[in-house]
């Protein structure tokens, strides 16, 4: 029962989000800007876009808890060369050495 009642939503939705998709507009790029296409904007409309997105793709990165990137890029020169020495020390120590091979 419930897996009929699943079902039913999956099929509603994907019908609503493929109607959706064709009303997007002419060149049906689903921009949501009217069908207008990425090339057809104008250059600081493109660079409006393209910072609000970097703007939520930090928000997102912050609300999934990775930070603001890479863990190396707080450490200087010296720490992450310290850093891939322990890590190669360790893959020598358990077998692997700097070049794995497949394993049989």
């Amino acid at each position: 029962m419930k897996l009929r009642i699943l079902l039913s939503a999956l099929f509603v939705a994907l019908f609503a989000a493929l109607a959706l998709a064709e009303g997007e507009g002419e060149s049906g790029n689903g921009s949501g800007n009217g069908g207008r296409g990425w090339r057809d904007m104008a250059p600081d409309e493109r660079r409006e876009m393209r910072q609000q997105m970097r703007e939520h793709w930090r928000q997102e990165r912050v609300r999934r808890g990775d930070g603001e990137g890479c863990c190396r890029r707080g450490m200087d020169g010296e720490e992450r060369q310290r850093l891939r020495g322990d890590m190669r020390e360790h893959h020598r120590r358990n077998g692997d050495g700097e070049r794995r091979a497949w394993r049989e």
